[in-house]
């Protein structure tokens, strides 16, 4: 084919079948049309028999009606493609030959001469082009019909793999790892048991300073091949993981070790943690859509409590509500969640309370009223308002019942729970956390969501001053993390921690993001989870994208306790931004709620510094120096250099401020 002759008719065949004309405008043909064209195209200069063609479409019919069939859709085809197809098809009486013509052109022809190509461009224009499988959703009565359409399917497809790896391998050499590496995730996820694709994605990952999701990839593999296959991942992965893990190899190498046993997926129910009843909602106005929307939004808060891990029992509609339910019902069961649902027109008010099941302490309740004009827009709204409160109320109440008992008759999630609610407090309830959680992990070393809070506490050290940045002991947190993630990489809780710990520690925002985007997939009612995203994508360079989670995070709880932290990534990202007014009044509503937070304090003197009022960067570095004697300008480059090649303007901006307010090393 001249390569210099523009195509008059353009047949897109992978994926969903579409034909266009030079001109743009698309034309709809028949799908017995669509398939001619699409077997003609396949079999491009070939001598075809029409008995063959008519035969394999419409096997169900006589040879005669058959034949007739074949003739009504050349006629369709050829006024559709008019006049390219009347020149580039012979039609004899008993053959058929599509010649090669430039003026009609495919994309499933041009994938398969790019396949062959050795140049980056070409294989990624190839990858490209494969929009789906040949044919896409064009299924026929016709057995002959579906056995040849599936065998050029899987030959398309075993085609398009070996693009994959090759445009791997050339993306590797030209050291692109970011791009091999999204390549990579993609064939994997062609193919979720291969494990060969899995070890290609655990090395690249490895290699490109991503231990944790290398890590990831490793438990989603054993977690699918155990789930539906009932075997597990072969000695090979399992030695690469275990390198990975360890440190002690890279994505290329392989891990030598012959004795590596295979580990165990976490628990995905965690039974030492407290246990969840919810009870129908009572249904006041006794409208039977109320019945169904009782139903629904009970369903749809259990499959959220359950994405978080939760252990819950739902309590049969026939046997009682959150206000009758049998005491035998709830017996066993920390905490009882219900309501009721009222409707008033267009109007539903939904009361919900969480309680305590021995004594029926009220722990939380709210009062929602929605417009019923989309039922799933309103369960969507109700349940993420619902959920997104129980997590936080049961912890507070969780944490003041744990803190009571002796560390010697905690079990290993009441040490978590423990240690979760004084990790932040100050440098004695930071350590004391640690120690909790090192107890937690003894009892049980599969708990992942203790390793990944263990991550967080040196991540919390880091952030508030008490080690300082070049702390190279703060480094175990990135091994803690990578621990967390080995033994579960699908809890949202240990996703994120785990992932805030990197970015932070490790210096990997972009696996930062990763893991926490992963988390708030799973559960995107964690006001905590979101704010750790807006971090992470302000201290990257995306503070258009910071500010929206910071807003989604107020969305989902703007009671959260910790508001100061919130408005202190608001701050953050408006700095990042160069909008350091919008900065220093995030820094007044960060303060007001916690005067003496490190965080905030040091983008208080930025801002206020670089805004010119001293007397207000001032003040803020006196109690900043009070809670951190140590803070220095040079402190400031330390901590700022795992994100100084994303935001290097906004490190200098901060120094500008604080030489403006006299900080030390000015």
């Amino acid at each position: 084919m001249g390569s210099n002759v523009q195509a008059a008719v353009t047949l897109n065949l992978l994926g969903r079948f579409t034909v266009q004309i030079e001109t743009g405008m698309p034309i709809a043909l028949p799908k017995k049309a669509q398939a001619v064209l699409g077997f003609l195209v396949i079999n491009r200069g070939k001598r075809v028999s029409r008995d063959d063609v008519s035969n394999l479409l419409w096997s169900n019919t006589t040879s005669e009606q058959a034949r007739h069939s074949l003739r009504q859709s050349l006629f369709i085809l050829r006024r559709a493609l008019h006049p390219v197809l009347d020149e580039c098809l012979e039609s004899g009486v008993e053959v058929l030959t599509l010649r090669p013509d430039s003026r009609l052109a495919s994309d499933v022809e041009a994938f398969e001469r790019l396949a062959t190509s050795t140049t980056l461009d070409d294989q990624a224009r190839a990858d490209e082009l494969y929009r789906g499988d040949l044919l896409a959703g064009l299924s026929l009565p016709s057995e002959p019909y579906e056995e040849w359409i599936t065998t050029e399917r899987q030959r398309l497809l075993s085609l398009r793999l070996r693009v994959l790896e090759a445009r791997i391998d050339l993306l590797v050499k030209a050291n692109e790892l970011t791009q091999a590496v999204g390549v990579a995730r993609r064939l994997a996820d062609l193919d979720p048991f291969a494990e060969d694709s899995s070890r290609h994605l655990m090395r690249l990952l490895a290699d490109s300073g991503r231990r944790g999701q290398a890590l990831v990839e490793f438990s989603r593999l054993e977690r699918v091949l155990r789930e539906e296959l009932q075997t597990a991942p072969d000695v090979t992965t399992r030695q690469l993981a275990e390198s990975i893990r360890q440190g002690t190899g890279n994505g290329a190498t392989a891990a030598r070790s012959t004795n590596v046993a295979p580990r165990s997926v976490a628990h995905f129910i965690v039974w030492d943690k407290p246990t969840i009843c919810i009870a129908p909602f009572a249904n006041l106005a006794g409208d039977r859509s109320n019945e169904q929307l009782s139903r629904a939004l009970t369903e749809d808060i259990a499959a959220a409590l359950v994405r978080q891990r939760w252990p819950i029992v739902v309590v049969n509609p026939a046997v009682g509500r959150w206000d009758s339910s049998p005491p035998s019902i709830v017996a066993d069961n920390r905490y009882v969640l219900g309501g009721s649902i009222r409707q008033d027109g267009q109007r539903v008010r939904i009361a919900v309370r969480l309680t305590e099941a021995a004594g029926g302490r009220d722990l939380w309740s709210d009062r929602i009223e929605a417009a019923d004009h989309d039922q799933f827009a309103l369960h969507d709204r109700l349940c993420s308002r619902i959920v997104a409160k129980v997590g936080p109320a049961i912890r507070m109440v969780e944490g003041e019942r744990v803190a009571r008992k002796p560390m010697e008759s905690m079990t290993a999630h009441e040490l978590y729970t423990h240690a979760a609610a004084i990790c932040r407090q100050d440098r004695a309830g930071n350590a004391k956390a640690l120690t909790l959680l090192r107890r937690a992990n003894e009892l049980d070393p599969e708990l992942a969501v203790a390793y990944a809070l263990a991550a967080r506490c040196f991540h919390v050290q880091r952030l508030m001053g008490w080690s300082p940045p070049s702390d190279p002991q703060l480094h175990a947190g990135v091994r803690l993390a990578h621990r967390a993630l080995e033994r579960d990489g699908r809890d949202p809780e240990t996703l994120w921690l785990a992932g805030l710990a990197l970015a932070n520690i490790g210096g990997n925002p972009e696996e930062g993001k990763q893991l926490i985007d992963l988390s708030l997939s799973i559960n995107p009612n964690n006001a905590s989870a979101w704010i750790g995203s807006s971090f992470v994508r302000a201290h990257s360079g995306d503070p258009a994208v910071a500010l929206d989670h910071f807003r989604q995070a107020q969305l989902v709880n703007a009671d959260d306790n910790a508001q100061h932290v919130q408005w202190y990534a608001a701050a953050m990202a408006h700095f990042v931004a160069g909008r350091h007014e919008d900065a220093d009044m995030a820094t007044d509503h960060a303060l007001r709620q916690s005067p003496d937070y490190p965080g905030a304090l040091r983008m208080r003197i930025a801002s206020a510094g670089l805004l010119g009022r001293i007397d207000k960067a001032q003040s803020a570095a006196k109690r900043l120096l009070k809670v951190n004697p140590d803070a220095s300008v040079d402190g400031l480059r330390h901590y700022w250099r795992p994100w100084m090649r994303y935001t290097p303007d906004t490190l200098a901006a901060m120094i500008e401020g604080w030489r403006n307010a006299k900080m030390p090393g000015s």
